[in-house]
């Protein structure tokens, strides 16, 4: 009897640890790379970039630890535009700040709108867990155009933790542009490969 309190209590942290959503899987980590192809539908491939994106080095921004964050594009048959660093990036729990501005929300819920400040308003349509290239399990979100969200007929994307957009990776969460097609092609971590296109999500 005098150990049943013991038990209780060990019954009780084993049934916490099993039922706890871990933390979130940051975005924001030193060596984090993502590879997008953007294209103009309708013409040939000279209108296709190739955009290599990365995580190196730390910065300060208003008294805030940041990330530097660079940029490499290619536009096929034309000069290359050489490396550009592009900003700084930051995470806080579940939402994600790429030069000040948040671009992901991982804490938002089933039916919430989330409105970026360049695109079009954004409603959350489905939240679930997914498993790609390395094997970790990962919270994803479904979001949808807001304007279309009720109806049978919507344009979607999903954001996954760790990775950010499966169309756009951290570029930029308009995926509602008119005229550019977009998709993430590969994301990895210290070369280590996290998700590619075709293997892991059906998007």
């Amino acid at each position: 009897m005098r150990h049943y309190p013991l038990v209780i209590a060990t019954l009780i942290m084993l049934l916490c640890s099993c039922t706890t959503r871990p933390t979130h899987i940051p975005i924001v980590q030193e060596g984090k790379a993502w590879h997008i192809k953007t294209q103009i539908p309708y013409y040939d491939d000279r209108y296709t970039h190739d955009v290599h994106m990365w995580i190196a080095g730390d910065t300060t921004v208003d008294g805030l630890t940041c990330k530097k964050l660079y940029k490499h594009t290619k536009l096929r048959y034309a000069e290359d535009e050489g490396t550009l660093q592009i900003g700084y990036c930051r995470q806080e729990g579940g939402k994600y700040f790429q030069n000040g501005e948040l671009m992901f929300d991982f804490d938002l819920q089933v039916g919430d709108t989330f409105i970026p400040q360049r695109g079009m308003p954004l409603t959350v349509k489905a939240v679930g867990d997914t498993t790609l290239a390395d094997g970790i399990q990962r919270k994803y979100l479904m979001v949808v155009d807001a304007e279309h969200a009720a109806t049978t007929y919507y344009r979607h994307d999903y954001w996954v933790e760790g990775i950010g957009s499966l169309q756009m990776g951290i570029l930029t969460n308009d995926f509602i542009s008119i005229g550019v097609m977009k998709r993430l092609l590969h994301c990895a971590h210290d070369e280590h490969e996290i998700y590619r296109w075709k293997t892991d999500v059906n998007n």
